[in-house]
């Protein structure tokens, strides 16, 4: 991405998910499987793989440490982050649903006070992606 990025590390301590947002994330993303898949939606495996705590944790600790935008849209940043394991389901496929170690995160950014450049500011959705 060609623009730049707030590396102070005074602003980006103040990257956050609310809680709404964290319940959003639960409901709509983290299944509990039985016999079926749920194939239409971004699904994340279950509590027992990536606990919603720990995942909310690894994203904030992540946007402060710097991860880099995978792309921009409109008052958010789109970020790709990658874990050793499959966490969950990306159903848009041309050949169907299929297993996934990568999530994508969208967080609203602000203007750095010290520097002036975009920085993450709050989480709005994490799901997993391809």
């Amino acid at each position: 991405m060609a623009e730049l990025h707030c590396y102070c590390s005074v602003t980006r301590e103040c990257v956050f998910m609310p809680l709404d947002r964290e319940d959003y994330v639960i409901r709509r993303h983290y299944t509990t499987f039985s016999n079926t898949v749920m194939h239409d939606r971004h699904a994340i495996f279950s509590r027992e793989v990536v606990s919603p705590e720990n995942l909310f944790r690894t994203v904030t600790q992540a946007l402060r440490n710097g991860l880099e935008p995978f792309e921009r849209s409109g008052d958010c940043y789109a970020y790709i982050m990658q874990f050793s394991c499959d966490i969950g389901w990306f159903p848009y496929r041309r050949h169907g649903p299929f297993s996934t170690n990568t999530i994508r995160i969208v967080s609203k950014y602000c203007l750095c006070q010290y520097c002036f450049q975009h920085c993450p500011s709050e989480v709005i959705n994490i799901y997993p992606w391809t």
